[in-house]
């Protein structure tokens, strides 16, 4: 509950300002006005929410895999990481909606740009975190268990898996909560259909309302997600702590 307080007071708050100050609504409407454009339209919110999370969903597995991948292989073959971190760590500089004209011209006009751009975000904490979690070892453990018989795959999954989770787990979430951004900003960039979309068309038509009412769902689309993956880390969390 008390996030639903702490978020009913900046919504009274933010009454309260627009009526003292006596903002001009095209510049900040008030936030039954918001509501009440979120509200009067669920379909076409629904239907654009939709497209953005599709867009989360698949960059987010995207971006997942190929940072698990890229941090696995530095860690299984050393000589790899003085070649390929030091421009993993540079590239972070570049903004990502700097090469978002690239990537349309080289993938085109289409969802898979948006798709590219959420993994483009979500690539760096992953593959940061993958990297730093799998150089974790114990071992007296891991000999212990080969000298008794067992295969290298249970060691790797029984003793390195539990150690490495405690590491990657804050990365897999901060993946989560940023997830959202490279799907809005490739919206922004080229899309007819999305939450990006819908903020970007309003601002053209200074529907100022209709903006913060998708920013709404937005919002709670992206909080969603990071509970639903915040719920799984937990019960991958307590499945390593049985083993």
């Amino acid at each position: 509950m008390r996030p639903l307080i702490v978020f009913a007071g900046l919504l009274l708050a933010w009454a309260v300002f627009v009526r003292v100050a006596s903002v001009p609504a095209f510049m900040l409407p008030s936030p039954e006005q918001a509501l009440f454009e979120m509200v009067s339209r669920p379909l076409f919110y629904a239907r654009h929410a939709g497209v953005t999370a599709a867009e989360i969903l698949a960059g987010a597995g995207l971006g997942l895999l190929a940072g698990l991948v890229f941090g696995l292989l530095l860690v299984r073959f050393p000589a790899l990481e003085p070649w390929f971190w030091p421009l993993l760590v540079a590239s972070q500089a570049i903004p990502v909606f700097a090469i978002g004209p690239l990537l349309t011209l080289w993938i085109g006009y289409n969802m898979m740009m948006r798709v590219t751009m959420a993994a483009l975000i979500i690539f760096f904490p992953v593959a940061v975190a993958a990297r730093q979690s799998l150089k974790r070892r114990h071992p007296e453990i891991e000999a212990l268990m080969l000298s008794m018989g067992a295969r290298p795959w249970r060691a790797f999954v029984f003793v390195r898996l539990p150690l490495a989770f405690e590491v990657f787990a804050p990365g897999l979430l901060v993946a989560a909560a940023t997830a959202p951004i490279g799907a809005v900003v490739g919206e922004w960039i080229g899309s007819s259909a999305g939450l990006g979309h819908v903020m970007l068309d309003a601002n053209a038509k200074v529907q100022t309302d209709t903006m913060i009412a998708a920013l709404f769902v937005l919002c709670l689309l992206a909080y969603s997600f990071y509970a639903l993956v915040a719920a799984f880390v937990l019960r991958l969390g307590w499945w390593f702590a049985a083993s």
